[in-house]
């Protein structure tokens, strides 16, 4: 269930890099939207689930502006619902 984790600390691996590979954090971006549908549907919570939504279609539209504002914020979503996802997953 962590498997979109990684990928949050991967965005800001990337973008604190002295240069911003935005292919790669756009790579990252996709690698999380597909876990993430992977693991969906195995969420009954509406929260959580549009949570999650929300997050990773920030990482889709940061990476796709190369706005690293946005990335940085929807990076931060992406692990903190992540860490309520691992609680859901924990105690179900």
């Amino acid at each position: 269930e962590a498997g979109v984790h990684p990928d949050g600390m991967t965005w800001n691996a990337l973008l604190k890099a002295p240069s911003v590979d935005w292919k790669a954090i756009a790579e990252t971006a996709t690698e999380a939207n597909t876990c993430w549908a992977r693991l969906r549907e195995r969420v009954s919570n509406a929260t959580l689930r549009e949570g999650m939504d929300q997050a990773q279609q920030g990482l889709a539209v940061a990476a796709a502006k190369h706005d690293a504002a946005l990335s940085k914020s929807s990076a931060k979503d992406n692990l903190d619902i992540v860490d309520d996802l691992e609680s859901y997953f924990e105690h179900r």
